[in-house]
């Protein structure tokens, strides 16, 4: 199981609409069908592959805020990576995921992100 958040929905449809608007301008096939890809999505959540992550905005935006403080001038984050290991933190995440070395490497320079999802620095 996957949390997924509502901010998570937004992106990730934003980023399938982009990947349209992109391949379209460049004149090369769309790769996929945005109502395709929403269906699976519905599915995923139906069948408890993704579940929806009931977060604490506010408590959120404090961690990010904290994180941001602690972090961005010494490793120079961008606010989506912070916000993302705000928020599996709040969520008491088993573990998480990225393909964003910066992502990462904010991750595991948060301690607090650390005694949560037990990655070792």
């Amino acid at each position: 199981m996957l949390f997924f958040s509502e901010w998570q929905e937004l992106e990730l449809i934003n980023t399938l609409r982009l990947g349209l608007f992109r391949a379209r301008r460049v004149k090369v096939p769309t790769p996929y069908r945005l109502g395709n890809c929403l269906e699976r999505m519905a599915g995923d959540l139906g069948n408890g592959i993704l579940c929806r992550a009931k977060l604490d905005w506010p408590a959120c935006v404090r961690r990010t805020s904290k994180i941001s403080e602690q972090s961005t001038e010494g490793i120079g984050v961008v606010m989506l990576d912070i916000w993302h290991v705000a928020c599996a933190i709040e969520l008491q995440a088993a573990a998480s995921w990225t393909f964003d070395a910066d992502q990462e490497s904010l991750a595991r320079a948060t301690v607090e992100f650390e005694e949560v999802v037990g990655l070792k620095p």
